[in-house]
């Protein structure tokens, strides 16, 4: 996999290229005879960047966007949600998955970074928002892969007018891939999600390992929880889940077993799961019951706590909803802000514990 770097963009990833006349990148301009970090084209601001590979559900190219701080250590990426589809209805008929025609540089502008910059916490530069990665770099994953960004599947479904490419593990691989090229010397690295997004950055905490093998790599899931066996319920989508080599501990097609089991392998790492305590929206994903969701949430955060490592803890906001992460400074049912519970998570030192 190559990945290009537009002209205009990401110049402060290692100069391991030769500029052409054209200012493009050709296969020749790949050199690597050293890596030196050069600058950004501005630091604590969004810039896009395409990424060769990257595709959208109807196969339109895509990347992602990122942000620099001067001398970070630490990288967070924010992986979106966005819904999932899975047969002609889902996908085509009535979707119910965002950006399945397409994500690129005019929607990023228009639709994300507005929320980027000023809603969500883990991304806010300001002081006054207390945000304890405010000093680190961001990675901004889109979603419009309909495949909780662990796909890997190209399918025409019965009736459908056109293929659907659902790519989301080859994208983030291609993103993680990126990302660990230009910031190897990474101390710690966040991987976060909402909603669809939560299940892409547990599917994808394994890559991201392995692509930052030396750092320590954490997760931070917002709003994800599943019934029992639900990762086999979507066949088309050729889901990606870790292998008992690289999670031992990880059970199949069992989703909720997967944070605890990560934890279990990582135990310098911590974990966390954020949610409601009620789901609005997952129950119609999950094809069950706001009820039967309301038992699984509960054990599922009973589990994690109680994790061996003492690494793995638990967020709960009070009331029915839906990605925590989408209000500015949510507190706990036991009125803990985010904020503080996320300086909490970060200091390697603290007693983390679930609120």
């Amino acid at each position: 996999m190559r990945v290009i770097l537009t002209a205009a963009a990401s110049t402060f990833f290692f100069a391991t290229v030769l500029f052409s006349l054209a200012s493009s990148f050709s296969t020749t301009a790949f050199l690597q005879p050293h890596r030196q970090l050069v600058p950004p084209p501005a630091y604590d601001t969004w810039h896009w960047q395409e990424a060769e590979g990257n595709v959208c559900a109807n196969g339109s190219p895509t990347g992602f966007a990122y942000n620099l701080h001067p001398n970070a250590t630490e990288l967070v990426f924010y992986i979106a949600g966005g819904g999932g589809c899975w047969d002609t209805h889902t996908c085509f008929t009535k979707p119910i998955s965002a950006n399945l025609d397409g994500y690129n540089l005019t929607m990023f502008t228009s639709r994300t970074k507005g929320f980027l910059d000023n809603e969500l916490l883990l991304f806010a530069r300001d002081a006054k928002r207390k945000n304890p990665f405010a000093k680190a770099n961001y990675i901004f994953v889109p979603y419009c892969t309909g495949d909780f960004h662990a796909g890997d599947n190209v399918i025409t479904y019965q009736g459908a007018p056109a293929p659907i490419h659902h790519k989301g593990l080859n994208n983030m691989r291609n993103i993680l891939k990126f990302a660990s090229n230009a910031m190897p010397d990474a101390q710690d690295v966040w991987v976060s999600g909402t909603s669809a997004g939560c299940y892409g950055a547990t599917l994808n905490y394994v890559p991201a390992k392995k692509a930052f093998p030396d750092a320590r790599v954490h997760l931070i899931g917002d709003s994800c929880e599943a019934p029992p066996g639900w990762l086999n319920t979507k066949p088309s989508w050729n889901l990606y889940q870790p292998s008992q080599a690289d999670c031992p501990k990880c059970q199949k097609d069992e989703f909720n077993s997967l944070l605890p089991a990560y934890s279990l392998h990582n135990p310098s790492s911590r974990f966390a799961s954020i949610s409601f305590k009620g789901e609005t929206v997952l129950p119609g994903y999950m094809q069950t019951t706001a009820e039967e969701l309301d038992k699984v949430i509960d054990g599922y955060f009973t589990n994690v706590t109680h994790t061996p490592t003492n690494q793995a803890k638990t967020f709960m906001t009070a009331g029915r909803g839906h990605c925590v992460f989408f209000k500015h400074d949510p507190l706990s049912a036991t009125n803990v802000s985010l904020s503080s519970w996320f300086a909490t998570m970060r200091d390697p030192n603290s007693f983390f514990t679930s609120v």
